[in-house]
């Protein structure tokens, strides 16, 4: 595994005092976060950018370097995640159902399971949103990847910062047998079902982790310490352990700054920017900074004793999220071949790291398939899912219902 040399000095557990007015402050340094603070500094080299984030920095943390232990973040007692709880369901029991969001530099890149999975062109286009359709969004996704895969020139990149590849492992076994069973079904092997349209195929996947050192390829990683290696903290400072409150307003209604809380405790500071304030906390996050800042729906911030600065009936509303259903099977594959072995004390995971073993670079992901129904599966749908069918997918060919992913643990 690479561990390149982080220096520290431009991430700050407190704010200095030639830091208490910045040109662009960025509150949120998760998977967007960083690549908005990283490009903001190759393009204003002589501004000041300072990115606040909630969690700590976890540049040597074996749960985020290492992709085997991805599983530790998700974890009760993790320190890179922060639990939300939806009310109560009375269709689940009355479960409160957990939504986890990545609480570290990187974010949910740095926590998730790498495993590279895209929409469709159907998906992005049926937005509706003038500068998210497809067309327009294709250079930004090569413009982000080095693809080591299968695939087009046309849809995947060749030069970029975030490594798309099998990293330095993987489970032939369960890959093989998985895709065989498809093709058995009348699916066929495609050589990239990543490519925006193709569907109703089964193929190998790949995930976000360097193909040389197996490291995890998170946007802290790949964009943002690279510049704050080079910058030495000159113009890009990233305060860490400190989340912000609430966005700060002037009389026009224009955003100046920032209030924030440190981990570390003592009075709430704020920090002023001479430019602009990017909101990149997060789909949980951000509505809660805006609605503590007093813009969103009246009544809510009535209710909570927070001044209207501008009605948005929007924020925090319309949280959408996939739904994910795990079926077992028994399997006799060799610790070799099951990313369990990792956590279960088969293999030892201290020797792994001295050892730099490659099966730490795996995430247990080999192969996928993105389907859709018979037309005999879809005469036995119930009437709102048939309705669902007809409105959303009937006409949209290369839209799957549904992903589904071999994983060996």
């Amino acid at each position: 595994m690479d561990t390149p040399l982080l220096t520290n000095s431009a991430i700050l557990t407190t704010l200095p005092p030639d830091l208490a007015e910045v040109d662009f402050i960025v509150a949120g340094g998760g998977t967007a976060g960083s690549i908005i603070a990283a490009r903001l500094s190759d393009a204003h080299p002589k501004a000041s950018v300072l990115v606040i984030e909630a969690g700590p920095e976890s540049f040597h943390l074996p749960s985020v370097v290492y992709p085997a232990l991805y599983r530790k973040n998700i974890s009760p007692t993790s320190t890179t995640l922060k639990f939300h709880f939806a009310a109560p369901e009375p269709q689940l029991a009355d479960r409160s159902i957990p939504i986890l969001a990545g609480k570290t530099l990187g974010g949910g890149s740095a926590v998730n399971l790498l495993m590279y999975a895209r929409g469709q062109r159907a998906d992005y286009n049926s937005w509706k949103a003038k500068g998210w359709e497809t067309d327009e969004l294709v250079s930004f996704l090569t413009k982000s990847e080095t693809h080591f895969g299968l695939g087009q020139e046309a849809t995947h990149g060749d030069n970029g910062p975030i490594s798309i590849s099998n990293s330095t492992y993987a489970s032939h076994t369960l890959q093989k047998e998985f895709m065989a069973s498809f093709n058995q079904i009348g699916y066929p092997t495609a050589p990239d079902i990543q490519d925006l349209e193709t569907c109703s195929a089964v193929s190998t996947t790949y995930r976000t982790a360097s193909p040389a050192t197996g490291r995890r390829q998170d946007t802290a990683y790949t964009y943002l310490y690279p510049r704050l290696e080079r910058n030495q903290g000159r113009s890009l400072s990233v305060l860490v352990d400190a989340r912000v409150l609430r966005v700060l307003f002037n009389d026009d209604k224009r955003a100046t700054g920032v209030e924030f809380r440190s981990k570390s405790g003592g009075a709430d500071q704020t920090v002023k920017a001479r430019k602009l304030v990017i909101l990149s906390a997060g789909a949980m996050g951000t509505p809660q900074i805006l609605e503590m800042s007093g813009v969103g729906d009246p009544e809510i911030l009535k209710r909570s004793g927070v001044p209207v600065v501008s009605p948005l009936l929007g924020v925090g509303r319309e949280y959408q999220d996939h739904q994910l259903i795990m079926t077992d099977y028994r399997a006799d594959l060799p610790p070799s071949e099951n990313v369990d072995s990792v956590f279960n004390g088969v293999l030892n995971t201290a020797e792994l790291i001295q050892d730099h073993a490659d099966i730490l670079s795996w995430n247990g992901v080999d192969a996928s398939a993105k389907i859709r129904p018979t037309q005999a599966e879809i005469d036995t749908f119930k009437p709102a899912l048939r309705k669902l069918w007809d409105e959303h997918f009937e006409n949209e060919p290369s839209r799957p219902l549904g992903v589904i992913v071999a994983y060996a643990g």
